[in-house]
């Protein structure tokens, strides 16, 4: 049994998890199966079955990004503990957690690995009217969870008591970024996937308040660079390949993210090569166009995609939450003609799954539903 699994196995007998049944019984039952050198796959937080074999010593975490394709990477207590030695050496441990996200997801378990590497607590409150005491507690939300945290009356100030909140899983608008600072919330933009176990680079809240941008520098241990406008790691956290079928990963980690480093080696993720819309032979990146709609008045939330055309090739696209009228003349006026949406369709919500991120099953679904 190696070295890892012991420190595991130590870790089970401490008082490292505050939940009630629920949680509680599927992590133990989970986690008893990893230290005895198991497989195990994550699955639904009310059942600790396996779905597919797992080899044994491996940890087998879901993950889809925006393909929507489901499949699962493949890690070992070995990698996860890599992770949260990495990000305990940065800001000093323990690692105490608050988890409000999914525990089959890399967001939720990992922060139950950082607790039980570091010799931190993990608590477990309602999503719904989170009532604990934040006060050393690190926090992990999507860009959405904050957006929604801050319109509800009274919940800034909780917010401000963290120890820091992560904030990472998507890209977050720059207003929404600007109303963090103008409330002084303890935010550290982070940057990370399911393949890495979590983050890898790391902006601290006292370099975000300050008014840093981007994602911060790469974690101890971990290398990131950028080939060709695309963003590359090397870490002892990343997993082995995929189950049921997909390559084996490393020394790096090729993603489809693109970005750019700063004079300071802080990452900037710019895009993903996946979004990337072809309409009329010209290029447009969702991005901008969205980044342009969340700037116009009436304009709540905005998701941009490409729907197959048979003239176009592809047909820009966009989900509006809030005012359509005038948005074609207000974006003509700040973008060439070609990334205009030509279509606009209105959602009460843009679908997210449970993990906080846009479902692009759903978005798909609707796309068809326009061509028809």
């Amino acid at each position: 049994m190696g070295t890892d699994l012991k420190k595991l196995q130590q870790a089970l007998q401490t008082d490292w998890i505050d939940a009630d049944a629920g949680p509680g019984k599927y992590l133990r039952g989970i986690l008893e199966k990893i230290a005895r050198g198991e497989g195990v796959v994550l699955e639904d937080n009310q059942s600790a079955t396996q779905a597919s074999p797992a080899p044994p010593g491996k940890i087998l975490i879901p993950t889809g990004g925006t393909t929507g394709r489901p499949r699962h990477t493949i890690h070992t207590w070995k990698t996860l503990s890599a992770a949260a030695e990495n990000l305990a050496a940065r800001i000093g441990g323990p690692i105490h957690g608050c988890c409000i996200l999914p525990l089959h997801h890399v967001s939720g378990f990992m922060q139950v690995a950082r607790a039980l590497v570091t010799g931190g607590k993990v608590v477990f409150p309602d999503p719904g009217n989170p009532e604990v005491e934040p006060d050393d507690l690190c926090l992990s939300l999507v860009p959405t969870q904050l957006k929604r945290f801050l319109e509800k009356p009274g919940m800034t100030g909780w917010l401000q008591r963290f120890r820091m909140i992560f904030l990472g899983g998507a890209a977050a608008h720059e207003n929404l970024l600007n109303e963090a600072r103008k409330q002084r919330l303890p935010l550290a933009p982070c940057y990370g996937m399911t393949e890495t176990a979590a983050m890898v680079t790391l902006l601290e809240p006292q370099d975000f308040l300050e008014g840093m941008t981007g994602c911060g520098k790469p974690l101890p241990n971990v290398q990131v660079q950028v080939k060709d406008g695309c963003i590359r790691i090397q870490s002892p956290s990343l997993c082995e390949g995929y189950q049921p079928d997909g390559p084996t990963i490393g020394p790096w980690l090729e993603t489809r993210d693109t970005g750019t480093l700063d004079k300071d080696g802080s990452l900037h993720v710019t895009g993903r090569l996946d979004r990337i819309i072809i309409t009329g032979g010209e290029k447009v990146d969702p991005a901008e166009v969205e980044a342009a709609l969340l700037k116009t008045p009436g304009v709540q939330e905005a998701l941009v995609a490409g729907v197959d055309d048979s003239e176009w090739g592809q047909r820009v696209t966009a989900f509006i939450v809030g005012e359509t009228q005038g948005l074609d003349e207000k974006l003509r006026q700040q973008m060439h003609a070609h990334k205009v949406p030509k279509n606009y369709i209105k959602v009460d919500a843009i679908p997210l799954n449970e993990n906080g991120k846009v479902d692009w099953n759903i978005i798909r679904s609707l796309l068809e539903q326009t061509t028809q």
